[in-house]
């Protein structure tokens, strides 16, 4: 949520709809610190893309999961949680 289009895209919806919960994956409390100073209700979720049991629980807990994010992972040797 800390990048370029992941920040745009929080900051519209939670200015639009500042009544939702909203869940942010970020991989370093600096980046935390960040996203809470700028969006207070966020709760955040300490990790990165390679944390598959991470993304997996977070994202079966959601109504709505929205990825805006790229990876230079190779998934071909990682659990893929995207498919």
């Amino acid at each position: 949520m800390t990048g370029y289009i992941g920040g745009d895209v929080l900051h519209e919806l939670y200015t639009e709809h500042p009544d939702y919960t909203y869940v942010a994956l970020v991989r370093t409390q600096d980046k935390g610190k960040q996203v809470q100073r700028a969006y207070p209700k966020v709760r955040l979720v300490y990790g990165d893309l390679g944390d598959a049991s991470v993304i997996a629980r977070q994202s079966a807990e959601a109504d709505i999961v929205i990825r805006e994010s790229t990876s230079s992972l190779s998934w071909h040797s990682r659990e893929s949680v995207w498919d």
